[in-house]
């Protein structure tokens, strides 16, 4: 029987719903525009997988969806006009760094990240440019300090280190020197002693000793500069010794701090203003940075942490620091211990470098797939660099 036969409403309505009439079914609305209802399913990663690195993100998509925009954390990843629906996701950039740029360069790196405690350098090496080498047998304890001291200067030399050397005093001088001459050319300066009690003529004159030996072995004289405690540098005459290139000054707050973190931070910036004041102009500075907790006796991480960026905050805008250095790492108590210290170095690091820490993005992420034709689905995954 032919459908333009049936005419009556009764009838008309059998066979529309038989299909054989017109019609304003889902089914043929779907058909009219060309296929099913758009919709987008994320097929990789998936829901609750771990990601690192660059991660293939791919999607399953049916009907006329549009415009694909695949985002996490707030930024865009890619914009999908077609297939393949597929696209690289950088998970190394899923983060912000609040910190402000440095005006200039300066060094960032650590006290201690290899000797008696440890060797750590694998965990602060993406985050740092600068070695700490440190002549002088207490801190590599039973060890032949000679043998492990060269051990880690041509460990550095080898993960592309520049070296702080601190010759520790006349002790240790001449077979330092001798060790560390194949490595010289990394050496950009000299810690010639830390906390030492010498009056400004005694430091002149051991400065003057301390040239000879380098001029005696054909060494170029990199800056040379002497680590102080705060009553040194706001009281001492030694700061102003001749032949001084430059002053380290213990950023440092006094245990246990005070509760109250923006305290702290104020004591901090007042301190070490007077201090940088107070050294002659034509002296560069070193800056020291509280990143231990003191022996135990700051109990407080809460406290401590905002120190660690108010450290960087005064050396970032001020030509003369030529390092930021963080003591300490391995060292008990020190930012191998206590992470959420290591976590503002990571973003200092960041920002100071110029360079990507992955992992600053480490953590949850929500990974968004949406269309123009409102068609979307999402995934939690653990972000793991």
């Amino acid at each position: 029987m032919n459908c333009r036969d049936r005419v009556s409403l009764v009838a008309l309505a059998g066979l529309i719903a038989a299909g054989c009439g017109g019609g304003a079914s889902e089914n043929n609305e779907s058909a009219a525009s060309g296929g099913d209802a758009p919709a987008i399913r994320i097929t990789s990663p998936a829901d609750g997988d771990g990601v690192a690195g660059l991660v293939g993100v791919e999607l399953e998509v049916s009907g006329a969806v549009g415009e694909v925009e695949l985002s996490a954390g707030g930024q865009t990843i890619c914009v999908l006009s077609g297939p393949p629906y597929r696209c690289d996701w950088d998970v190394t950039r899923l983060h912000d760094n609040p910190l402000p740029a440095a005006s200039h360069s300066f060094d960032f790196g650590y006290y201690y990240v290899d000797g008696k405690y440890g060797d750590y350098r694998s965990e602060v090496n993406g985050h740092t440019n600068i070695y700490y080498a440190l002549a002088w047998a207490g801190y590599v304890s039973e060890l032949p300090w000679g043998d492990a001291f060269s051990e880690s200067l041509a460990n550095a030399a080898m993960e592309d280190r520049r070296i702080h050397l601190n010759v520790a005093g006349p002790d240790y001088l001449a077979e330092a020197l001798d060790r560390s001459a194949p490595y010289w050319a990394r050496v950009v300066r000299i810690e010639l002693a830390d906390e030492p009690p010498w009056s400004q003529a005694e430091t002149e004159a051991i400065i003057a000793g301390f040239r000879a030996e380098l001029a005696a072995r054909s060494l170029p004289a990199p800056p040379i500069g002497i680590v102080y405690t705060r009553q040194q540098v706001l009281a001492e005459d030694a700061i102003f010794a001749a032949g001084l290139d430059w002053v380290g000054i213990e950023a440092y707050v006094d245990p246990p701090g005070d509760p109250s973190s923006a305290v702290n931070v104020q004591a901090l910036e007042d301190y070490v203003n007077q201090a940088k004041a107070r050294v002659p102009a034509e002296k560069n500075l070193v800056l020291v940075m509280q990143a231990y907790d003191r022996n135990g006796a700051w109990t407080n991480m809460e406290t401590l942490v905002p120190l660690q960026t108010a450290a960087y905050d005064l050396a970032r805008d001020d030509p003369r620091v030529l390092s930021l250095n963080m003591f300490a790492y391995g060292r008990p108590g020190g930012s191998h211990d206590h992470p959420e210290l290591r976590h503002e170095h990571l973003k200092i690091g960041e920002k100071l470098l110029g360079i990507t820490v992955a992992e600053l993005s480490n953590g949850p992420a929500t990974l968004t797939a949406k269309s123009t034709s409102g068609a979307s689905d999402s995934v939690e995954v653990s972000v793991e660099n």
